[in-house]
């Protein structure tokens, strides 16, 4: 399982697909760390069950990084002919996601958007959001 907040550094995805960053926060090396180990620890793409949970555009006056990690992420699967088993993507509400790796089963709540502190939450991940793009790899 992995969780990141960002598709790419801006440009470090090539025409082939290939990610040049080695920063853990992008989607491009996130799936790419992900799979390869599975498969260096003797897993097999063809046993490989994808499930995908989030995107979700729950603050109002950000940018929708959630679109682009769905687009990313669907775009990287079919680059890699691998196949999504269940998804839960998009919306607006942030979600809670519980895996058991023994079965596989995943659980999925959609978090209540508290309106109240909407406003806070939002200072807070453009804070975080900055802190990413600002930071070296």
């Amino acid at each position: 399982m992995n969780h990141f907040m960002l598709p790419d550094d801006n440009g470090s995805i090539k025409r082939d697909g290939a990610c040049t960053t080695t920063a853990t926060r992008y989607g491009c090396f996130a799936m790419k760390h992900l799979i390869d180990t599975i498969l260096v620890n003797g897993g097999s793409k063809e046993n490989l069950e994808i499930k995908l949970f989030g995107g979700s555009s729950s603050m109002r006056s950000m940018t929708d990084v959630g679109i682009r990690n769905i687009s990313f992420v669907r775009h990287y699967l079919g680059n890699d002919n691998l196949h999504v088993q269940s998804e839960d993507l998009g919306g607006s509400h942030p979600r809670k996601v519980m895996y058991f790796p023994f079965s596989g089963r995943a659980l999925v709540r959609k978090m209540p958007i508290q309106l109240r502190q909407s406003d806070e939450i939002t200072r807070q991940e453009a804070q975080y959001r900055d802190s990413l793009t600002n930071m070296p790899a």
